[in-house]
């Protein structure tokens, strides 16, 4: 019961970590708990975006020991030209 308590506990602080994000994309990257391990998931329109994404999840859960699993996809903006 207290597993499932932290767990709990840990899901929404990364949430809340990426929800503060001043980036609009990394507030829509799902959280979800699995196990020992916090799994992201979503699309951001750049690596550089992916990556900010699981370093902000990892800071806010530093002192537990949680692996993140990063699977956020990566599909850049297409400009249509004329």
């Amino acid at each position: 019961m207290v597993v499932d308590l932290l767990s709990g506990k840990l899901e929404s602080r990364a949430r809340l970590a990426l929800k503060d994000s001043p980036i609009y994309e990394l507030r829509d990257v799902n959280v979800e708990q699995q196990g020992e391990s916090i799994v992201l998931k979503g699309v951001v329109s750049s690596y550089y975006y992916k990556q900010l994404a699981q370093e902000a999840v990892r800071s806010a859960l530093r002192n537990h020991d949680v692996q993140v699993i990063n699977h956020i996809e990566v599909r850049p903006y297409s400009f249509d030209r004329d």
